[in-house]
């Protein structure tokens, strides 16, 4: 009986989760199963890239606060680490808590899932890991939604963002000037436009060649991000042309940053 009363409530899970819009849902859902069916009080839910490249943290439960440290010892070796395996197995974990859990679990080639627990007592992590068979059937039926929704993210980030800038592109800009003409238009919201392109950029292509001209491209697109808010949005709008649209923005705060713009670029060496 219980094992078909798990099962039910595995299917459910995955039936629900099937109609979800994103991974962050998704998340949302592992993390009330984690905490509601089997009670774990203090842990954190770590999603991966890979190389384990930015892991960041996507549905905390913990008590004790703390950054994710790229070095975990369950993230570089993807095994599940225990703190009484050994003394001191992980510095990183060790440095928060006594007693932990690291369960690692991969989604696909390049996306996994750490589940990090913090317990107690040694009496606590014992039943903390006999949970860890129970919490993988869940993380399982999770995977293939997991990974259709990962793809989906990874499609739309790049239908609409410049691939050699990481800006967004045109295309981008079509389905965002719409929402945001709407929005200022009922809100009152003034925003201020820059059109941007490079002086003698063919010539630079012409001299030097285009891997330089794709240099100086990209240099002009770190200048826009850091000297504009986050409130602001910039795009690639085609070649060496640029559009910046600048959120709640006077006359004379579109001129001051046109000119800073135009001066870091200027002073910009480009080998």
């Amino acid at each position: 009986q219980k094992i078909v009363h798990e099962l039910s409530d595995i299917y459910q899970f995955k039936r629900t989760i099937e109609f979800d819009e994103t991974k962050e849902q998704v998340y949302q859902r592992i993390g009330v199963i984690l905490t509601e069916t089997f009670g774990l009080k203090d842990f954190m839910l770590i999603e991966s890239g890979k190389n384990n490249i930015n892991p960041t943290v996507v549905y905390d439960a913990s008590i004790l606060k703390r950054n994710i440290d790229p070095t975990c010892r369950a993230l570089r070796t993807k095994q599940a680490v225990y703190s009484d395996q050994f003394k001191n197995i992980c510095r990183s974990c060790g440095e928060v808590c006594a007693n932990y859990v690291c369960a690692p679990y991969v989604i696909s080639n390049d996306f996994e899932l750490l589940l990090s627990i913090t317990a107690t007592s040694n009496e606590d992590l014992e039943l903390t890991k006999s949970k860890l068979p129970h919490i993988q059937n869940y993380i399982d039926a999770a995977r293939p939604e997991l990974v259709s929704k990962n793809l989906m993210e990874i499609l739309k980030i790049s239908s609409t963002t410049d691939a050699l800038t990481g800006l967004y592109n045109r295309k981008y800009l079509d389905e965002y000037i719409e929402k945001a003409l709407s929005q200022a238009k009922r809100n009152g919201i003034v925003y201020g436009i820059l059109m941007i392109d490079i002086d003698y950029f063919k010539m630079v292509n012409d001299t030097y060649g285009h891997d330089v001209g794709d240099k100086t491209i990209k240099a002009l697109s770190k200048i826009l991000r850091d000297n504009i808010r986050e409130a602001d949005t910039a795009f690639r709008f085609g070649g060496e042309e640029f559009l910046v649209l600048l959120y709640q923005c006077d006359e004379e705060m579109v001129e001051h940053v046109a000119h800073k713009i135009r001066m870091a670029f200027e002073k910009t060496p480009i080998q």
